[in-house]
């Protein structure tokens, strides 16, 4: 509906109905073993997505995420802040944006990853 409303070349052809699955039944079903890589286009409902998941049981690496709004040409050098608050408050940082996507990483796998990696550089 919001996609109409900015661009009038956008109209609604047919109506499906379909069943619909929370995300951690499908990251139960289909990711017992982890998730390394998440990545979350959903045309606006992404916070109300990341609202859902169970972070200490599913706990992607990396998540990407189009930090955006809809316009109906090419946005350069704007961005929101979707659902930044979300991440921080799970402790994920922003690690880059594309000019489309945020790329959050959780901050505790970066910090035991670089101390790691300075114990390696310590022992030489």
């Amino acid at each position: 509906q919001e996609a109409m409303k900015v661009n009038p070349d956008i109209h609604v052809k047919q109506i499906y109905h379909v069943e619909t699955i929370r995300v951690n039944e499908i990251l139960e079903k289909y990711f017992k073993q982890g998730i390394d890589i998440l990545s979350i286009d959903l045309e606006g409902i992404e916070e109300e997505i990341l609202k859902q998941i169970d972070f200490k049981k599913f706990r992607p690496i990396i998540i990407v995420l189009e930090n955006i709004e809809y316009r109906p040409y090419l946005v350069l050098g704007e961005r929101c802040d979707k659902a930044g608050k979300i991440l921080r408050d799970e402790n994920y940082i922003e690690y880059a944006f594309t000019g489309i996507n945020s790329i959050y990483v959780d901050k505790i796998v970066v910090e035991k990853f670089n101390n790691e990696q300075i114990e390696k550089i310590k022992g030489m």
